[in-house]
């Protein structure tokens, strides 16, 4: 290869590469948009407190089962085909969205967006691995990083400025229809992505998928139908069956892999201990998530915020995650492992102050509420590259990749399970009227998960140097997702 083609085909890859993390983005930016115009969304089609959680974990749920699957079809197929298909997919969803004349309709729109986003968003990571060599990943991984960051603060504008301006005369709507052309421009630019594809991809496992989904259908659905409901007998009786699905998935995955087959996850990851306390603060975190959803809802009532306050309300969060994403990589290569347990007590500490705001408030955010979210953004702006680095870190680098996704796939069923059980507590308690209450309880529960987190992350005692870990996150074998 003459030097000319080398340097044709390094601009190429660079080119490719803002598509590449438009589509990454787009996962990101929905979980923070979602948050602000849920309030609208529910005011405007009437829907209830479990057809407004699901709008939310409708998306997550379903990106959180198919992830996996995801990643080995682009093995299979090409990584460029796959990107390019689900961003088409995940536009005509939208468009769907954009066009949802009733909330079921929404809901099984969001649905369809989870899923063509599962088949786009992971192979960014594997693209990137098999496009740029040794001494461009870093940089690349480093773009990756800021777009995630700058993703985050935009989430909570963009919903509200849609809202605020309402185009045609659209409020929600607007969300969903930017969705279009932006789907469009991602699937489009990536076209221009060079294909690649693993010789040594893994076969898919359909009933795997199924048993995920049933298993984790058996907590969501009995979890928020049954409050409604009034905790039925057979909201019961499906969270008693949960447990029994869980099991036999691990069952038949352990058997499959016996046979030779290729099971969705590989049960020998679990054996390093790391890892297993990886997906627990992963999980916590995610879960605690929910306070976002909680916290919009709380705004609306107490201060009737518009959409786009309520997006200005939130930005401290986002600014101090975007503002500590420019020093993870030293505080990291300072802090080692530790910096999970000073993530976790960050995030602790400023819910602990939002908290203590609403309950001395009784309605509203005053100036240690504002600062708290602050705090909190940093917290998360340390937490959330950190569980990367310390999950993969604790691995082969050949099973790097897959451990990866398996980490995607527990947040986002954290994620689902979030919206529902915060969003839980929170309309249980405010049907009586108390708002503040309601909100404190639910992002109690956040603290708590933080608190037990942190104490969680300070157990963690296998240090690794940050070159190894870097090395582990930066070149993920996709081949194992």
């Amino acid at each position: 290869m003459n030097l000319k083609t080398q340097e044709a085909g390094h601009q190429r890859r660079w080119a490719a590469l803002p598509f590449l993390l438009a589509g990454a983005c787009l996962p990101v930016l929905d979980t923070f948009v979602i948050s602000m115009i849920l309030p609208t969304i529910r005011a405007a089609l009437g829907a209830d407190a479990v057809q407004s959680q699901l709008v939310a974990s409708a998306f997550s749920g379903v990106y959180a089962v198919f992830l996996i699957t995801g990643s080995r079809l682009g093995d299979l197929f090409g990584r460029r085909r796959l990107f390019v298909v689900g961003a088409a997919g995940f536009t005509l969803a939208s468009l769907a969205g954009a066009l949802a004349p009733s909330i079921n309709a929404l809901i099984a729109a969001r649905a369809f967006q989870g899923a063509s986003a599962a088949l786009f968003a992971p192979q960014v990571l594997a693209a990137i691995q098999a496009l740029f060599g040794p001494s461009d990943r870093p940089q690349a991984i480093k773009w990756m990083g800021t777009a995630f960051s700058i993703a985050g603060a935009l989430g909570f504008l963009l919903g509200g400025w849609l809202i605020a301006w309402h185009p045609f005369g659209l409020t929600w709507q607007a969300l969903f229809a930017a969705y279009v052309p932006l789907g469009l421009a991602i699937a489009l630019g990536g076209l221009s992505v060079p294909e690649s594809k693993n010789p040594h991809a893994q076969g898919l496992d359909p009933a795997g998928v199924g048993l995920l989904f049933l298993a984790l259908a058996l907590v969501l659905f009995p979890l928020a139908e049954g409050r409604a409901a009034g905790w039925p007998l057979w909201s019961f009786g499906l969270l008693a069956l949960a447990p029994l699905v869980w099991v036999g998935f691990l069952a038949f995955e352990r058997r499959l892999a016996r046979r030779g087959g290729s099971p969705l996850v590989a049960l020998d990851l679990f054996r390093e201990p790391a890892f297993v306390r990886g997906l627990v603060l992963s999980f916590f975190l995610y879960v605690a998530y929910g306070f976002l959803f909680c916290f919009a809802l709380y705004l609306k009532t107490t201060r009737q915020l518009s959409a786009l306050d309520l997006g200005l309300a939130n930005l401290p969060f986002a600014l101090g995650f975007f503002a500590v994403s420019f020093a993870v990589g030293r505080l990291s290569a300072w802090l080692g492992h530790r910096i999970l347990v000073v993530g976790f007590g960050l995030l602790t500490l400023g819910w602990s102050a939002i908290l203590t705001s609403v309950i001395i408030g009784g309605g509203g955010l005053d100036a240690l509420g504002t600062l708290g979210l602050a705090v909190a953004g940093v917290g998360n702006g340390l937490v959330l590259p950190s569980l990367i680095r310390v999950v993969t870190g604790a691995m082969e680098p050949r099973h790097a990749g897959l451990a990866s996704g398996v980490l995607l796939s527990v947040q986002q069923m954290g994620s689902s399970l979030g919206v529902v059980i915060l969003g839980g507590i929170y309309f249980s308690v405010s049907a009586s009227g108390d708002a503040p209450t309601a909100f404190a309880w639910a992002l109690g529960t956040s603290v708590f998960l933080g608190a037990g987190a942190a104490a969680l992350a300070a157990t963690i005692r296998r240090p690794a140097t940050e070159a190894r870990l870097t090395a582990r996150v930066e070149m993920p074998s996709s081949g194992d997702l």
